[in-house]
């Protein structure tokens, strides 16, 4: 099955592209799309884990938050968002 990753602010530039088709066996998970990022550029692990393992993206999977366990289905569109910071100063 095919889904495509739309990368933002740091994914973006380390990838060099914005949107990007994964092919995925039947059955993969969000947690297999972030896996197979990080396996094709290996230094976006930074930015998608945290050092103890935790998720450094918020995932959107077909505009609606998602989970690493959520399975993907043909078509899906998963975006992985850097965390926001900012406030009033």
């Amino acid at each position: 099955m095919r889904v495509t990753l739309h990368l933002y602010s740091h994914l973006r530039a380390m990838t060099g592209q914005r949107h990007m088709p994964l092919d995925m066996p039947e059955g993969a998970t969000v947690g297999d799309a972030l896996a197979a990022l990080v396996e094709r550029y290996p230094d976006t692990r930074p930015v998608v884990y945290y050092r103890g393992g935790g998720l450094g993206v918020r995932l959107v999977l077909n505009d609606q938050d998602a989970a690493p366990d959520q399975p993907l289905h043909d078509g899906d569109e998963l975006a992985l968002l850097p965390p926001v910071g900012g406030g009033l100063w």
